[in-house]
């Protein structure tokens, strides 16, 4: 039976200095996007947007970002990790970690009743409970590319569960 997976994207963006910060964050919360924070000082803004309005985020990037990171994320019914990934129980939370075609890998957490579901880049031998954050985080020029390797990762990790 197929998993209902809840594929998200976090973006952390730079504003460019010669748009104004206020206008941006009001336009990304007209379009549907979710502005999670914001700090006027440094023009930072963490966003988050549902698969279905990666275009949108991806416009905003272009066009506003002086620089953007994203993290590709998702929500999912709990599973058992796919067989053959490192795991590691941690208190109530299940880690682990596998492999994933181009490059890429998950990097999951089961907790009760949900599983919590990251886009990695590919690493040698890498222990679910002391992952490096860095290897989860991609240039936002990336964008659609990692949304459809997660979508097929993602739905990889889980399937068998």
């Amino acid at each position: 039976m197929a998993r209902r997976i809840f594929i998200y994207v976090t973006a952390t963006m730079v504003a460019r200095q010669d748009v104004a910060l206020a206008t941006v964050i009001e336009r990304m919360r007209d379009a549907g996007l979710e502005v999670v924070d914001y700090e006027e000082e440094t023009r930072r803004i963490v966003v988050r947007a549902p698969r279905r309005l990666v275009h949108v985020l991806g416009s905003f990037l272009r066009s506003y970002a002086a620089n953007a990171v994203i993290e590709v994320k998702a929500s999912a019914p709990p599973a058992k990790p796919p067989e053959g990934a490192r795991r590691i129980q941690a208190g109530r939370r299940l880690l682990f970690y596998t492999d994933c075609s181009g490059g890429y890998a998950v990097w999951g957490e089961v907790v009760g009743r949900r599983s919590l579901l990251k886009l990695c880049r590919r690493a040698g031998l890498v222990d679910p409970a002391q992952m490096p954050a860095s290897l989860c985080v991609f240039d936002y020029t990336v964008l659609e590319d990692a949304v459809e390797a997660a979508a097929r990762c993602f739905s990889r990790a889980v399937e068998d569960a």
